[in-house]
């Protein structure tokens, strides 16, 4: 990561939005801000080595410090508050910036318009979204099992729901589209899939076709190769084994198994677009409570694959939260009770207090000598005239 990021108005912005003083300019709270490395004892070392020998060194710092100066000492010391908002900020704006986004977890019914859609283009797109869910849970899933959110569910848990909802309800919706032919438009369905059979055949030939040809291609330079291709080798134990070196015909049969592969999907995909043509060919118009009850399981389905979408957007939320720990940690400070303002405060009163007690002592001195002297006065005069009586 970039510990500059750290400084980006961005960062500044959201950092400050706590701070009671809203006049505080953002450029000013950066020229308060400053940033070191950590480098280690060892590091230098290694690093002032490699400088004496003329060597190259990149040293990479994985720890910084981060300082800011409140400028005005005598206000209510922010500090804390301040760099407790800017670790915040940087967190939201590092995970915002460079941890893995979940977004395709999101359903919001109000992005999806159905309302130009036949019932079958509704059910690929909510077939498309789930399986792109389920995917991307899955290999969450396989990353951590033992993971368990806050509510005590796990990933599986969340892959389990998005599973059931694509394998019952929405083939449910398919399943009763296809029976009965329901469409908001018989021969536009018709068109459209008489097109895709037409499209994913000429795909189909392609496909097939360039498997055919690696095919024939192995077959002619297979035997003619083999002979240089394997070349006697030793295992771990010392055991002599034929090794097949890596040669063009390798790729050309990767090539050729992949074609075949994807030209089987082709023709799986022909197949169903044949059985959806001949299905709808044979109905004219559908009954309007058909329609009703498919507009109904379509409404139904998507408001249960919301809720789903929140259920398990939270719990991979978590997930991500507790794997996004892992990338840095941030120490923040003690907390100071006192202020430096409050200390010149405190140091003034002392002050106060001090300066009013030795003059209240220097007073109470002087008072007590001249009472002191009163009395000792009154207690002459008194044997002065026992002294004449005697007399």
């Amino acid at each position: 990561f970039e510990i500059s990021d750290l400084k980006s108005p961005e960062v500044i912005e959201k950092a400050k939005e706590g701070l009671k003083d809203k006049s505080i300019d953002t450029e000013f709270l950066l020229s308060r801000i400053f940033i070191t490395s950590k480098v280690t004892g060892q590091s230098l070392d290694k690093i002032i080595s490699a400088v004496h020998n003329e060597q190259n060194l990149i040293y990479m710092p994985t720890t910084f410090y981060v300082y800011y100066s409140q400028k005005n000492k005598f206000s209510k010391n922010e500090s804390d508050i301040f760099m407790e908002n800017l670790s915040k900020a940087y967190t939201e704006h590092f995970k915002e910036k460079y941890t893995e986004k979940n977004d395709i977890l999101i359903y919001d019914p109000e992005q999806y318009d159905f309302f130009g859609k036949d019932y079958l283009e509704i059910y690929t797109i909510f077939k498309n979204k789930v399986d792109s869910m389920y995917e991307f849970i899955n290999n969450h899933r396989s990353e951590n099992r033992a993971f368990y959110s806050e509510d005590k569910a796990n990933l599986g848990m969340a892959a389990k729901k998005i599973e059931s909802f694509r394998d019952i309800n929405l083939e449910k919706f398919y399943a009763y589209v296809v029976q009965n032919g329901i469409s908001k438009n018989n021969m536009e369905t018709i068109k459209r899939t008489d097109y895709l059979i037409s499209d994913t055949t000429l795909d189909y030939d392609k496909l097939n076709n360039a498997a055919q040809i690696g095919n024939m291609a192995l077959e002619q330079y297979e035997s003619g190769i083999i002979a240089v291709a394997f070349i006697p080798s030793i295992d771990a134990k010392r055991n002599y084994y034929m090794s097949r070196t890596k040669t063009g015909l390798d790729d050309l049969t990767k090539k050729s198994y992949d074609n075949g592969i994807s030209a089987s999907r082709k023709l799986k995909d022909i197949e169903y677009y044949k059985s959806i043509y001949e299905k709808f060919s044979g109905i004219r118009a559908t009954a309007g409570n058909k329609r009703l009850i498919a507009e109904s399981m379509m409404t139904n389905l998507s408001d249960e694959l919301a809720q789903i979408s929140q259920e398990v957007l939270k719990i991979d939320d978590e997930y991500l939260e507790h794997k996004a720990m892992n990338y840095f940690n941030i120490r923040l400070p003690e907390y100071s009770l006192f202020s430096a303002g409050l200390i010149v405060k405190f140091v003034i009163l002392g002050f106060i207090l001090a300066l009013a007690a030795v003059m209240f002592m220097e007073f109470l001195e002087k008072m007590l000598i001249t009472k002191i002297k009163v009395i000792a006065k009154a207690f002459s005069s008194m044997k002065l005239l026992s002294d004449k009586r005697g007399e």
